[in-house]
């Protein structure tokens, strides 16, 4: 796979518990998606990944009711995959700098690169949020995608577990967490609720830190879902 062939969406890899999560998740997925863009990360690559062990291991640990040191084991298992995967689709060998890259290589008018940058400026995202998002590694991209997953999957769970059907618990899950991948990957393409670029995570998650979950909780109430708050919020000029 060419460089700048990088899939943005990459597929999830997970790690499976039979145990109930328990319900302080929340401030757990915060502080981890919070470390990891805010750059506390960019140290050499082995000490990056003992950072993310531990870190990911307290987290799932908390979440699924385990020890640590088991969920230290399923969090080293994951990355293992996403190391094995990465290799297999050619993105193991990414430069750290690979969001710098992107950017100058668009703007020395390769089309694929230009592609990606356009439709991210298009969806509120600067060139800042591009290189802070891609500069990340290809296994901090993957960790944070898989535990997005498993707090939705989570919720979803416990509302249907309430009463809800299903239609009813995913947009409930699509108002309490903004949802990501390619905006032109929706039927409703032109609809504020579709996707959000990848590129915008470090932007939304500095917003939420500096405004709490409950201030934008009630603010998401006059809309249908996170991401169209998002975009209220960015054309505003307030995010």
């Amino acid at each position: 796979m060419h460089l700048l062939n990088l899939n943005i969406t990459e597929s999830y890899g997970y790690v499976r518990s039979s145990r109930k999560p328990k319900q302080e998740y929340k401030r757990f997925y915060k502080g981890i998606i919070m470390s990891i863009f805010s750059g506390w990360f960019k140290q050499t690559q082995s000490d990056i990944e003992k950072g993310l062990v531990e870190v990911y291991s307290q987290m799932y640990s908390q979440f699924a009711g385990i020890t640590l040191k088991d969920s230290r084991n399923e969090v080293i298992k994951l990355i293992a995959i996403f190391k094995e995967e990465a290799i297999k689709n050619g993105t193991a060998n990414l430069p750290d700098n690979y969001g710098d890259l992107l950017l100058r290589v668009a703007e020395s008018g390769n089309l694929n690169a230009e592609k990606c940058i356009v439709k991210a400026h298009k969806e509120g995202a600067t060139d800042e949020d591009i290189r802070e998002f891609w500069n990340l590694s290809i296994i901090e991209r993957r960790l944070v995608f898989w535990s997005e997953d498993i707090f939705r999957l989570a919720s979803f769970k416990r509302f249907k577990d309430e009463g809800l059907d299903p239609e009813m618990a995913s947009a409930k899950i699509r108002k309490m967490f903004p949802m990501y991948g390619d905006p032109d990957n929706e039927k409703h393409v032109f609809s504020d609720d579709r996707l959000l670029p990848q590129e915008l995570r470090g932007r939304v998650d500095k917003y939420r830190k500096k405004y709490g979950a409950t201030y934008i909780a009630e603010k998401v109430t006059k809309y249908n879902t996170y991401n169209a708050y998002v975009r209220e919020e960015i054309r505003n000029g307030n995010l």
